[in-house]
């Protein structure tokens, strides 16, 4: 539900078919399975995050101006809310992880600076939170993923480097946790989906080749783990959404073409699914605006939003309960 409450919320559900009860938080999850009150996105261009009430975009309200301060951003990309209904955004040109109690911005708190250290990101693109309230980011320019115990960097520890090789990530773009603490991340550039067994890299698995058959992803984008069902993926590059049962990609089905019309998107970016009804939200970047369908057919098609209007592009959505 990176992705996502997150992308994906802490404490939110979701399982593989056949493999696990699966907690997803990222891009929206939440320990409540309340009805979705508010839908989150973040804007790459215009620099704020946009909250909507619903899909006819009632309740509209934008967050944030451009900059390095307090209440501003420069390119925010991932957005995640926690069981206590708190929103985190990865500030990936600001280098950082800012947290609020909502979207006036109340107690605002940030974490991190540029850089390849310990407390430092270099483009973070996610942000995920376990069921233990601990934090974890997908440090995309770093080639790593981050864990850290709370806003203050405590507790901070870190896998991966640049790479395409095991162990390694080329552009750790999403991430998500299932209810057994496996970490499931999109290594955007080596088209795939990586899951480890917790933050020393156990376990190692990957999902996906380079290409557009069934099995491949073309640069991969955001990723969702819904209980009882499956794992969401995004591909950018293919223009579509795929759905597989597990990481053998058992269950493969995939939605989407290239374009700007009915079930086509243009760059599609992540993806939020609502644990209560299944319906799957998400950001399609360069047509500027907000899909949700009811299940991988495409039925009930509905939009929010127009390039350059509602949205410069649209990328990070999470769901707020």
């Amino acid at each position: 539900m990176k992705k996502k409450f997150g992308r994906k919320l802490a404490g939110s559900c979701w399982l593989l078919a056949t493999m696990a009860t699966i907690t997803a938080c990222g891009g929206g999850g939440s320990a409540s399975l309340g009805v979705v009150t508010q839908i989150l996105v973040t804007d790459l261009i215009n620099r704020n995050l946009v909250g909507i009430d619903n899909m006819a975009g009632d309740g509209y309200v934008a967050y944030g101006t451009v900059g390095n301060g307090v209440g501003q951003f420069m390119v925010p990309d991932g957005v995640y809310v926690d069981s206590q209904n708190r929103i985190y955004v990865a500030d990936r040109s600001n280098h950082r992880i800012v947290r609020i109690d909502d979207i006036s911005g109340a107690n605002w708190l940030s974490h991190g600076s540029n850089g390849s250290g310990v407390n430092q990101f270099t483009s973070p693109r996610d942000v995920h939170l376990d069921t233990l309230g601990r934090i974890y980011i997908a440090d995309g320019g770093n080639g790593r993923i981050v864990r850290m115990d709370n806003m203050t960097g405590s507790g901070w520890v870190s896998f991966g480097n640049f790479g395409t090789g095991a162990g390694q990530f080329s552009g750790a773009y999403d991430l998500d946790l299932d209810s057994q603490g496996r970490i499931y991340v999109v290594d955007l550039n080596a088209h795939r989906i990586v899951r480890i067994n917790d933050i020393s890299g156990n376990g190692w698995v990957t999902f996906g080749t380079q290409g557009s058959a069934a099995g491949q992803l073309e640069l991969t984008g955001g990723i969702d783990l819904v209980e009882h069902f499956s794992i969401y993926v995004t591909v950018q590059g293919n223009a579509r959404l795929v759905r597989i049962d597990n990481m053998s990609g058992a269950g493969w089905v995939s939605f989407g073409s290239a374009g700007s019309g009915v079930n086509q998107f243009d760059s599609v970016g992540k993806v939020a699914i609502d644990s209560n009804t299944g319906q799957i939200y998400l950001t399609d970047t360069i047509n500027g605006r907000v899909v949700r369908i009811n299940n991988m057919s495409g039925a009930g098609w509905t939009t929010y939003g127009t390039a350059g209007i509602t949205f410069g592009i649209p990328l990070g959505i999470a769901l707020r309960r």
